[in-house]
């Protein structure tokens, strides 16, 4: 599991090495007091030669009413904050 601590869009715990990274297990995020992640605002939680695998269960606080994502790249990973699947019953 990896606790992806957020206080600001500018200031998150992040895995940032010169190796390769492999994702995995359960991304779970916790927010300081007082921040509430807008819709479209994302976080480099992992940089490094490469990154393989993904999270399988990402938990979000309770506070946190909209989606999020975790999009995979060659020497990246990003958590992406996005509108909910379901708004007034439509997906």
């Amino acid at each position: 599991m990896f606790d992806l601590d957020i206080a600001s869009a500018t200031a998150f715990d992040r895995i940032d090495g010169s190796g390769a990274i492999t994702l995995d297990g359960t991304l779970a995020v916790t927010l300081s007091p007082g921040y509430m992640p807008t819709v479209g605002t994302a976080f480099e939680f992992a940089v490094g030669s490469s990154v393989s695998g993904r999270p399988h269960t990402i938990v979000l606080p309770a506070a946190i009413t909209a989606d999020a994502r975790v999009e995979v790249l060659a020497d990246r990973a990003r958590l992406s904050i996005t509108p909910p699947m379901f708004a007034d019953g439509f997906e």
